[in-house]
């Protein structure tokens, strides 16, 4: 009598031959998905070439959306897609439930599955999360898991990946709440460090090599003020921006101290330059 492991293994065995999976893929943990490291038996960082020998003609090549200078390589066939920069990968996705996160989280499972295993994502909008220190992300629709990305760990530098400012929530890789030792793990001690006079307690640490000054306080990440014009809001703000860009994008703000602006209910700040043109942006809790 079969077990239910052996079970399962034998009927994905059969799809596997359904779909035409390449042979290559037919070996142990060939449906284990592990993030920042690999899909089955393919695996961040190989080279392209050495996989498309095996997988074929793809269904379509096209130009990446999420990585500059990547193409994206889709094999509907088998239910994946490689992010490809020259001739490595650098990317992965999966849209079949065959595949199975080391933690169970498959295509199909509902979105409370995901931060059941996982903890509070960062969330770039409503149907797509990250979780960059663990090197996946996943996508929904209608509250189902219908994308799972792997990608690499992103905790070597918390300001890489999609240089994303998204209010109330996060910079890059730097979460609200994120504990502060996370921070130096990953950059050390800051440039300069001193007090917040607005907040009792709270300290501004800024890193002045990569424009971002982190407000600590008891242990974790309190807000986060930008002063590097690589990262954008989702309505591309960014420092530089005219503040008639920043009203037409958001409107009026709801409080105004001086040359700041700040827009509470989105957890969201903006300090103006002399000229009119942002010089920092604050992303803050939401009150």
């Amino acid at each position: 009598m079969l077990t239910r492991r052996r079970y399962f293994n034998a009927i994905c065995a059969v799809l596997y031959v359904l779909l035409g999976l390449p042979a290559a893929a037919q070996v142990d943990k060939r449906s284990v998905i592990e993030g920042g490291k690999r899909v089955g038996t393919y695996e961040l960082g190989k080279k392209w070439s050495a996989y498309e020998k095996v997988l074929g003609t793809p269904s379509k090549t096209q130009q990446s959306e999420n990585a500059e200078n990547a193409r994206l390589v889709v094999y509907k066939q088998y239910g994946m897609g490689f992010f490809v920069k020259k001739d490595l990968v650098n990317g992965m996705y999966v849209d079949s439930p065959l595949f199975v996160t080391v933690e169970g989280v498959r295509v199909g499972m509902p979105s409370s599955g995901v931060e059941k295993a996982y903890g509070a994502p960062e969330r770039v909008d409503d149907r797509y999360v990250r979780y960059p220190e663990k090197g996946l992300a996943f996508y929904f629709d209608k509250g189902k898991v219908t994308h799972i990305y792997v990608f690499d760990r992103e905790e070597r530098d918390l300001a890489s990946g999609d240089r994303r400012i998204v209010p109330g929530s996060r910079v890059g890789g730097i979460q609200l709440g994120t504990s502060l030792d996370f921070v130096l793990k990953q950059w050390k001690n800051p440039t300069r460090r001193g007090p917040l006079p607005s907040k009792k307690g709270a300290e501004l640490w800024s890193y002045q090599r990569h424009g971002v000054i982190v407000v600590a306080y008891e242990g974790r990440v309190d807000g986060v003020w930008i002063f590097n014009p690589e990262f954008r809001t989702g309505k591309e703000i960014h420092v530089g921006s005219a503040r008639n860009e920043v009203v037409a994008a958001y409107g009026k703000a709801d409080r105004k101290e001086e040359e700041m602006e700040i827009y509470s209910k989105l957890g969201l700040g903006f300090l103006y330059k002399e000229n009119g043109k942002v010089g920092q942006i604050m992303v803050l809790e939401t009150e």
